[in-house]
């Protein structure tokens, strides 16, 4: 069995959890749900709600909210310019694909940002894999249709 590589405790990562909810709430008048069910994670804009499912172990699931919370704070910074948010056209042609993916590597930084200002600290390994496992989805996604 393989040991998780964890820089930190168990516990700290639970309280960064929180500290990014807290600022959810707080900046963006948002839900957020931490479930442990199917892997999912998604953010509604119209019920501003973020939504983190699944069996992950909590420092994933603290780099995964941070990242749905990084496509909420996109959203609201860019009330005007909605260029790179998925499938307005609901058609998913390999125009929204690509915008999709642009706007998955935004979110990433985004969500960098956030942890700094609330003083959460990355390991960047576990945060380098896990954006390539992430990102590699949508690369085979975007492959499917073409």
């Amino acid at each position: 069995m393989k040991m998780l590589d964890y820089k930190y405790s168990v516990v700290q990562y639970f309280q960064w959890l929180q500290r990014v909810v807290d600022f959810a709430k707080k900046e963006y008048g948002a839900e957020v749900e931490l479930l442990a069910e199917e892997d999912a994670f998604i953010y509604e804009y119209k019920r501003k709600k973020v939504v983190v499912k699944g069996n992950t172990p909590p420092r994933d699931k603290l780099y995964i909210l941070l990242h749905e919370v990084g496509h909420l704070s996109r959203i609201f910074e860019n009330v005007s310019d909605s260029t790179f948010f998925m499938d307005k056209a609901h058609n998913r042609n390999i125009k929204e694909k690509t915008m999709t993916i642009m706007e998955e590597v935004l979110a990433w930084q985004k969500a960098e940002d956030i942890a700094k200002r609330l003083d959460i600290n990355i390991e960047s390994d576990a945060w380098k894999r896990l954006i390539s496992k992430s990102m590699l989805k949508y690369i085979q996604w975007i492959n499917e249709e073409i």
